[in-house]
């Protein structure tokens, strides 16, 4: 699975929110930051494409460097829609 680049907080390549959803989820996770300054980041994907979920999870956390550094307050929710997994 090639790892997007973190450009916003809900990074939907399965398709499955609206628009209008994705913005309301946005606006939360960002007034949430803003209140606690914990960063929350979602990505959905269609598929696992045969790697763990745990595995893959640690990779995109690490490449996209959720949290502050002192802080460790990241939170990443990977979700894989054909394969039926989550892992925050």
């Amino acid at each position: 699975v090639e790892i997007p680049p973190l450009t916003r907080q809900v990074t939907d390549q399965a398709g499955i929110l609206s628009t209008e959803m994705v913005r309301q989820l946005e606006l939360k996770l960002k007034q949430n930051e803003s209140e606690t300054s914990n960063q929350i980041a979602v990505l959905i994907l269609s598929s696992l494409e045969g790697e763990i979920i745990e595995d893959l999870a640690v990779k995109v956390f690490e490449s996209w460097k959720l949290g502050q550094d002192k802080k460790d307050n990241g939170v990443l929710l990977l979700i894989a829609i054909k394969d039926r997994k989550m892992r925050i």
